[in-house]
């Protein structure tokens, strides 16, 4: 954002309010939580400066791996179909590479968030790869 701002000359304040209506989704709802927080505790407005150290607090890259690794260990098939529950791992997984490097692991892990009845019948059956 800031590559934007500097040329247009945009300062401070009107870079926070920029930027956060721009924001979708849980961004959204966290800059609305912390905002009304602030507000209340007379902190408003806040910096360009404060805002960036927040956010980066909030949505660095390791708070977002931290989020998806507990969403992955979490995810199970329950009322998905299969393929809506494949597409949800097959996504966690490639964000998730290092989380299991491997085929087994990956095939394991994706077996036990099955639901019971297709985790036995499938437990019949041996597979080398994921895709299997």
């Amino acid at each position: 954002m800031e590559t934007i701002f500097e040329p247009m000359g945009i300062e401070g304040e009107l870079r926070v309010r920029f930027t956060t209506y721009r924001l979708q989704e849980g961004p959204r709802d966290w800059w609305g939580n912390l905002r009304l927080s602030l507000t209340t505790r007379g902190e408003d407005p806040v910096s360009w400066e404060r805002f960036v150290e927040l956010f980066r607090e909030n949505y660095s890259l390791s708070t977002h791996m931290a989020a998806m690794e507990r969403d992955l260990i979490l995810l199970t098939q329950g009322r998905r179909s299969v393929d809506e529950y494949e597409r949800r791992f097959s996504e966690l997984c490639r964000l998730l590479l290092e989380l299991h490097p491997s085929e087994a692991k990956k095939i394991e892990r994706f077996h036990d968030g099955l639901t019971w009845e297709i985790r036995h019948w499938l437990s019949l059956m041996t597979f080398s790869s994921f895709h299997e």
